[in-house]
C-alpha cells in the first residue's frame, strides 16, 4: 500500500523517490515471544520490526511493502494454525490478515511455506489481501514454458500512484516477479510429487521478465527467496542471487533463504558485488536477516520524462529491529499493537498447547558443542529414532538390519546467534522442550543403506571442517558462514576423523559397528527425516525407502520421553578425532550461557567474546603423545 508524504526539497523537477521496505524468512515470528523457552522475546519478529517499518515508511513520499517467503512454518504457532485449519477450512489465516493490515503491497513464497502441504498453502494465499507470486513453481512443466501451468501468477503489475518533487502526482507500474529454490519439489517430495514441478530461477526469470515489460512495467522488482551464491552461472541453483542478477530488465532484488544480511562485508570479494552500496551487479539489492531480525531498504531515485521512468540512483541497506524510534519518536506503536491484536488468539492456544505435559529430566539437556559432536539433544533424537524403527520393525515388516541414526545439530549457534541453542533444566517437561530440541517440521523417514553409502555420509559431512595442520593454533573448526545443521552424526558406529586429510581425501577412519569393522557390502538400516534424504546427492532407490509417512518427529521424540518419564540424558556416540603429532588448536564460537560447562572441561579455554556476542573458545584437539587425549568428540 504505497503512501504518499510531503517530499523532500533536494529533488528536481520531473524526479521522485520510491523506497522499496522489506521482509524475509519471518518463520512465524509474529510477536515477541519464545515459544521453545516459553518466554518473552523481544529481539526480533514482526511485531517488533512494526515500529521501524511505519517510521521508514512515513519518512519518505512514496513506499511499498513486500515479502520474501518462508512466512508460514517456524514456531509451534504454525502447528497451531494448520491444526486451526484443519478443523474449520474456511477460517481465514490470522498471518494472512496481519499483513494486509500492515500494507504489505505483494509476496512471493520460500521452500518452508510449502511444508505443510499445498491445501493448507492454497488457503493461506487466498486469505492475502495482496497479489502472491512465484514464476517458476508450476502445477505443469510443459516442454516449453510458453504451455506452463503455473501454481501462482508469476508477476504482478502495480499501479500506484507517485508523489513528484513539484507536489504532482504520476502514476507507475511497478512490476514484482517472485522464485523459489527449484528443490522445493525434492525438500518436499511427499507434499508436492505428481502437484508441483519446477524450473530453474534463472531460466523462468529469462522467460517471464521480458514478457513483464512488455506488459507495461516500468521498474521490475524481483522477489528471489534464495540466498546470494558465487556463480554466474545456471545450474538450477539453490541459491541463485549473483546469476539473477545478470537478467535484463531487472531493477531491484529482495533475496533470502539463507538467514545472513546484505548488505554485509561477509559478501566482500564476490564477484560483482559492492557490500557498501548493496549492489549485485550494479543493481540494488538486500536481504534482510531473519524471524523480523531486520528490515530490508532500498532507496531509488527515480526520474520521469515523457512516458518513460528511469532510475538515476540507488542506495541498500538492512536496519535492525532495535533500530525504531533511534532516529524520530515513534508514531507506529498501533501498528505493532494491531499486530499483536490480530495475532492474539493464535498466541493463546499456542501457550496452552506447549505448555502440555511431556515428561521429566534427570538432568541438564543441551545442544552446545554441536561443531566438535554430537550433543545431548542429538543423543536423545537418536534414542527415540532407534526405538521407533525397532517397533517399525516389529509392525511393518521392515528388514531386521543393524540401525544406525543420523542426526544433526539444529539449535547449535552458527548464523543463528549466540542464544541459539536448546538448554534444559532438569525437572518436567512440556511440549514446547519438545519443539526447542527439534524446530523444524521434519517427517521421520527410514532408509536402508549399504556399508559403502553410509561410509560415504559420512565423508561428505567431514568436508565441512576445515583442514587443519598439526601445529595450527586456533584455526576455526568449522567456517562461520557454514550452517551447522549441514553436519551430519552417524551414531550406532564408532569412527575417527582426520582433520589433517584434505576434504573428500579420506577423512573418516576405522569405522566400527559392534566391535568390527563397516561392511562395505553389508546393508544398514539408516533412520534420518525427510529432509535429509531430499538433499542426498546420491539418489535412493524406491525399494530403500522402508517407512516414508508424515510422522513428525517431534511425536516420534513425545513417544519415546512419554514412555521414559525420567530420562536422563546420555551421550551415545563415539566420535574421535584423530591425534596430531604437535600441540595443535582450534577456535569455537560457543553460547555464553555454556560457560560454566567450558570451564569444567581441561581441553577447553575462554579466549574472549566476539562481536556477535559469542564466546570466542580455544579447543586443544588431542595430541599422539598423549593418549588419553584421543578422547571423544564432544563435552
Amino acid at each position: 500500500m504505497l503512501k504518499n508524504r510531503p517530499f523532500a526539497p533536494e529533488f528536481e523537477r520531473g524526479q521522485t523517490s520510491l523506497r522499496i521496505l522489506a521482509t524475509t524468512d519471518l518463520h512465524m515470528w509474529m510477536l515477541g515471544y519464545d515459544y521453545y523457552r516459553d518466554q518473552p522475546d523481544t529481539g526480533h519478529s514482526l511485531a517488533q520490526l512494526a515500529p521501524l517499518i511505519d517510521e521508514r515508511r512515513n519518512e519518505v513520499p512514496n513506499a511499498c511493502l513486500f515479502d520474501n517467503g518462508d512466512l508460514l512454518q517456524g514456531t509451534p504457532m504454525a502447528d497451531i494454525l494448520v491444526e486451526d485449519w484443519r478443523m474449520d477450512e474456511t477460517r481465514a489465516n490470522p498471518v494472512m490478515q496481519t499483513l494486509t493490515q500492515m500494507g504489505y503491497d505483494a509476496a512471493t513464497l520460500g521452500n518452508h511455506d510449502f511444508n505443510f502441504g499445498l491445501p493448507y498453502l492454497d488457503a493461506a494465499v487466498q486469505t492475502a489481501g495482496f497479489p502472491y507470486v512465484c514464476a517458476n513453481a508450476l502445477r505443469h512443466r510443459a516442454e516449453h514454458p510458453d504451455a506452463d501451468q503455473p501454481y501462482l501468477p508469476p508477476y504482478t503489475l502495480l499501479t500506484r500512484s507517485l508523489r513528484m518533487a513539484d507536489g504532482s502526482d504520476q502514476d507507475i507500474r511497478i512490476g514484482v516477479i517472485g522464485f523459489v529454490p527449484p528443490q522445493i519439489t525434492a525438500w518436499d517430495r511427499q507434499h508436492l510429487s505428481g502437484r508441483i514441478q519446477t524450473r530453474s530461477i534463472i531460466d523462468s526469470a529469462r522467460f517471464h521478465v521480458p514478457r513483464l515489460k512488455n506488459a507495461g512495467a516500468d521498474i521490475i522488482v524481483a522477489l528471489c527467496h534464495s540466498g546470494l551464491g558465487r556463480s554466474l552461472d545456471d545450474r538450477g541453483q539453490e541459491n541463485a542471487g549473483l546469476a539473477l542478477a545478470t537478467v535484463p530488465n531487472i531493477d531491484a532484488f529482495v533475496l533470502g533463504h539463507v538467514h545472513r544480511t546484505f548488505p554485509d562485508s561477509s559478501y566482500d570479494g564476490y564477484p560483482g558485488v559492492d557490500p557498501s552500496k548493496g549492489t549485485i551487479c550494479g543493481k540494488p539489492a538486500v536481504m534482510p536477516g531473519f524471524w523480523g531480525s531486520h528490515l530490508g531498504i532500498i532507496d531509488l531515485t527515480l526520474e520521469h520524462a515523457g512516458d518513460r521512468w528511469s532510475i538515476t540512483q540507488n542506495q541498500s541497506r538492512v536496519e535492525p529491529v532495535t533500530a525504531a524510534g533511534q532516529t524520530t519518536p515513534t508514531t507506529a506503536q498501533p501498528l505493532a499493537a494491531r499486530v499483536q491484536k490480530s495475532m492474539q488468539a493464535a498466541h493463546d492456544r499456542t501457550l496452552d498447547l506447549i505448555r502440555s505435559p511431556v515428561g521429566r529430566l534427570s538432568g541438564r539437556l543441551h545442544s552446545y558443542f554441536g561443531e566438535i559432536g554430537p550433543t545431548l539433544v542429538e543423543c536423545l533424537i537418536s534414542a527415540a529414532k532407534q526405538a521407533k524403527c525397532r517397533e517399525l520393525i516389529t509392525q511393518r515388516s521392515i528388514p531386521d538390519l543393524p540401525i544406525l541414526c543420523m542426526t544433526s545439530p539444529f539449535k547449535s549457534g552458527g548464523l543463528s546467534g549466540p542464544t541459539f541453542y536448546t538448554d534444559i533444566p532438569a525437572g518436567p517437561l512440556a511440549l514446547h522442550h519438545v519443539a526447542e530440541m527439534y524446530i523444524y517440521p521434519n517427517t521421520l523417514m527410514v532408509i536402508r543403506q549399504t556399508g559403502a553409502q553410509v561410509l560415504d555420509l559420512l565423508e561428505r559431512s567431514a568436508a565441512l571442517f576445515t583442514q587443519i595442520k598439526a601445529g595450527d593454533q586456533d584455526v576455526p573448526l568449522v567456517s562461520s558462514l557454514r550452517p551447522h545443521y549441514e553436519i551430519d552424526w552417524m551414531h550406532g558406529l564408532s569412527y575417527t576423523l582426520n582433520l589433517e586429510a584434505q576434504a573428500g581425501a579420506n577423512r573418516v577412519k576405522d569405522v566400527i559397528h559392534q566391535s568390527e569393522p563397516i561392511d562395505p557390502e553389508a546393508d544398514y538400516i539408516v533412520a534420518t527425516n525427510n529432509y535429509r534424504v531430499a538433499v542426498a546427492q546420491v539418489p535412493i532407490a524406491p525399494e530403500d525407502i522402508l517407512y516414508e509417512a508424515p510422522m513428525m518427529m517431534r511425536d516420534v521424540l513425545c513417544d519415546y520421553l512419554k514412555s521414559h518419564q525420567d530420562y536422563a540424558p546420555i551421550r551415545q556416540t563415539s566420535v574421535r578425532f584423530q591425534p596430531f603429532s604437535e600441540h595443535t588448536t582450534c577456535r569455537l564460537s560457543i553460547g555464553p550461557a555454556a560457560r560454566d560447562l567450558i570451564d569444567q572441561d581441561p581441553a577447553m579455554s575462554v579466549i574472549g567474546e566476539t562481536p556477535s556476542g559469542f564466546l570466542d573458545v580455544r579447543y586443544n584437539l588431542p595430541a599422539v603423545e598423549n593418549a588419553a587425549a584421543n578422547r571423544r568428540v564432544g563435552t
